[in-house]
């Protein structure tokens, strides 16, 4: 049997599913998923650049048809997709999307009108929220088209920093998108790839190979979690932010040999756990974390302003220094000790224009209780030098000794009968104490 078919059914056959924050997020299965016809295209990827697309719009004006099936009225239209390839989908348009299904999956055997309705109105309301965060829309005119079709760069594929996205038009897709609007949700695919539509600082900010999920490791969370759900609510835990990001933050900060160079730069924590992508989006998840969402978006407001007057950056030093530069003027102060506490460079230039801007250091520096760590860091009580990231967890104290979120976590031992070896074992579980 020829390989090349062999690898193409293992394509479509296998995926990730992943299940996190309320939400299932759909992947492609593997790189060398790569049909003969388009090889052209990096099928490792769930993204493209606009230049990298060969279509991506309506080859022809909307066709207006009766739905036997419903009273409504919908419109027939021809779409290029980022292949090149033409297909005749329906159209439904909302304020800024625009959805475009085949015919045989609108109407009954997967998508009712009512899914429809409501999925067009969903996705409204996302981009109006990744609008109302970043301040500027997509590179493109018209409305964001969301097409379904039989072949694209992933399980999902979004256009970097301009409108457009492409689902592959398989069943599961369809099932999944369902299942998750029946429950009052949008499926993760759709959030994630319009997260890469709103990747709109990519010229500026992005250095690593596949920086786009550095900057979605951050955004989708922040935006639907954080800003979304909760940013007028001071009091809402940091477990509310579970993310790629916040899960490395503890095991990053507390390990001696991890640096910006080293795990950023070089590539080289993987083994901790530790990828690129998420520590480069670390500095966003702390900043948000110590003053709130609206600093984010002050940061981005200054992005706008230096892209309107400014040149593209080129070295890594000059997007770094911008980044650094950019979340100073969100948290309106000197977060040049910050850096170091995320054991990130700051070069000379930055820190002296950080002095001169906002003078002398954040008091979130101080470490008042000379125990090594400070708030900026992640020390929850710098009052007690016994409480920071590397502390011991005594236990039924009802205060979190080692700064992970976690009140009074231990472990007992419990007898777990092990029928497979005729006797019992000792196990040693996890567990967290509340009240």
């Amino acid at each position: 049997m020829d390989l090349r078919f062999l690898q193409q059914t293992a394509c479509r056959a296998v995926t990730v599913i992943y299940s996190g924050m309320g939400a299932v997020l759909l992947f492609a299965a593997a790189g060398f998923c790569v049909p003969e016809a388009h090889a052209g295209i990096d099928y490792g990827s769930d993204y493209l650049r606009p230049g990298e697309a060969r279509g991506g719009y309506l080859s022809t004006v909307s066709q207006p048809s009766s739905d036997k099936n419903s009273s409504r009225t919908k419109s027939q239209t021809v779409y290029r997709s980022f292949q090149g390839d033409s297909y005749s989908l329906n159209e439904h348009r909302g304020r800024y999307v625009n959805v475009l299904v085949p015919e045989r999956f609108d109407g009954g055997r997967f998508f009712t009108a009512d899914h429809l309705t409501e999925l067009v109105d969903r996705l409204d309301e996302l981009y109006l929220l990744y609008r109302d965060i970043v301040s500027v829309e997509p590179a493109g005119h018209g409305l964001l088209n969301i097409a379904f079709v039989p072949e694209t760069c992933g399980m999902g594929c979004g256009l970097l920093g301009a409108k457009g996205i492409e689902i592959q038009s398989a069943a599961l897709n369809y099932e999944l998108i369902i299942r998750e609007l029946d429950a009052g949700r949008l499926e993760g695919i759709l959030v994630h790839e319009m997260a890469h539509n709103f990747d709109v600082f990519s010229p500026y900010l992005h250095y690593l190979p596949d920086h786009a999920h550095a900057w979605t490791d951050f955004f989708q969370y922040f935006a639907a979690y954080r800003y979304g759900r909760y940013a007028h609510n001071e009091e809402a835990p940091d477990d509310l932010f579970r993310s790629p990001v916040s899960s490395a933050w503890q095991t990053y900060v507390t390990d001696s040999a991890a640096n910006w160079s080293l795990c950023v730069e070089q590539g080289g924590c993987e083994d901790k756990g530790l990828t690129a992508n998420n520590i480069w989006a670390m500095p966003y998840y702390r900043m948000e974390s110590l003053y709130g969402a609206e600093a984010m978006l002050r940061s981005f407001e200054f992005l706008i302003d230096y892209a309107r007057r400014s040149p593209v950056p080129t070295t890594v030093e000059e997007k770094e220094s911008l980044r650094i530069l950019s979340l100073a003027h969100g948290t309106q102060s000197n977060i040049a000790c910050h850096m170091a506490s995320l054991k990130w460079p700051v070069p000379d230039d930055v820190a002296s224009e950080l002095q001169r801007l906002y003078g002398a250091s954040s008091p979130l520096c101080d470490d008042l209780d000379r125990d090594g760590f400070i708030v900026a860091s992640g020390d929850c009580d710098d009052t007690d030098a016994a409480r920071h990231l590397t502390g011991l967890e005594l236990g039924h104290n009802r205060r979190d000794d080692d700064c992970d979120g976690l009140v009074d976590e231990t472990y007992y031992a419990e007898e777990t009968e092990a029928k497979d070896f005729g006797g019992t074992v000792q196990s040693s579980l996890p567990f967290e104490a509340h009240g």
